[in-house]
């Protein structure tokens, strides 16, 4: 049995010592934000919303203008990091895959991928996360371009604002140049308004987000109707719900604000829908 603190790393699907890969091959990306990331929730050996990270893997893939991704090659990595966590008694683990060119003359042309599995406690999942504060970020403003969607390695403006909260319980909200809230530190931005749902657009400058994709695939299913909108000023004092969403850490709900900087009407219409998304995670992990 592995103990909950093991992680295994792997680089371009070979299992390597955690010292062993050299510090130059990342440092490029690292300073100048020329990789992105992924981070993979693996729940009871599975791992659900697969279907949507390939997608988001694939169209970073084109933005970062890498070339030769193979998604069969990704699968096959995946498959064997599982079968390991098995092997090992291993029911959760976070797969953080870091996607990076070979080194700077190579930009464009190809890309190495860096892996880290990170073994969780079984009962890791079984809890959900509420906040009980809401703070406001102004001192990193997102400039919405074709990069903002993905969490690249340039990734100062979530440090940042997770920096600033106060306390492990307070979300912090991120703006964009119109003077929107469009994101939070942990994830994508979900907010009930007059009774009908609503999430900033890619286009406001938001991470193009796996959970939130997902929920907007399955609405029928969870029997919402969500409409494109950045949280304004004005919305603060009369949205009657706000969740944020991360594949990883699932659906997280706002119950109060001690702050009262915002009032929420009624928390338990998020707190509801966190337990239908998190119970359609689970059936889409089974499929």
């Amino acid at each position: 049995m592995t103990d909950n603190h093991s992680a295994f790393f792997f680089f371009n699907g070979e299992k390597i010592d955690k010292f062993s890969l050299p510090a130059s091959k990342l440092l490029y990306s690292f300073y100048y934000g020329g990789s992105f990331f992924e981070t993979i929730r693996i729940q009871n050996g599975l791992a659900p919303l697969l279907k949507f990270h390939l997608l988001r893997i694939k169209k970073a893939i084109d933005v970062f203008s890498f070339e030769n991704f193979s998604v069969s090659d990704f699968e096959l990595h995946l498959a064997q990091i599982l079968k390991i966590l098995q092997n090992q008694g291993v029911n959760n683990a976070r797969l953080r895959v870091q996607f990076f060119p070979i080194e700077k003359a190579e930009f464009g042309k190809n890309y190495n991928f860096f892996s880290e599995v990170k073994v969780l406690p079984d009962n890791y999942f079984k809890s959900y996360f509420e906040y009980d504060s809401v703070a406001f970020y102004n001192q990193c403003v997102i400039y919405p371009d074709k990069y903002s969607a993905f969490k690249s390695s340039n990734y100062y403006r979530f440090l940042q604002a997770g920096a600033y909260a106060k306390s492990q319980n307070e979300l912090v909200l991120i703006k964009n140049s119109s003077e929107e809230w469009v994101e939070s530190q942990k994830g994508n931005l979900f907010f009930s308004l007059k009774g009908k749902w609503y999430t900033p657009d890619i286009s406001a400058g938001c991470i193009d987000g796996v959970l939130r994709n997902f929920i907007l695939n399955n609405q029928k299913e969870l029997g919402i109707e969500v409409s494109f909108k950045s949280l304004t000023s004005k919305d603060l004092m009369l949205i009657d719900s706000l969740m944020v969403t991360n594949a990883f850490r699932g659906v997280m709900t706002v119950i109060t604000d001690k702050s009262e900087t915002i009032k929420l009407a009624d928390s338990r219409k998020a707190s509801e829908l966190q337990q239908q998304i998190e119970n359609l995670i689970s059936l889409d992990a089974i499929s």
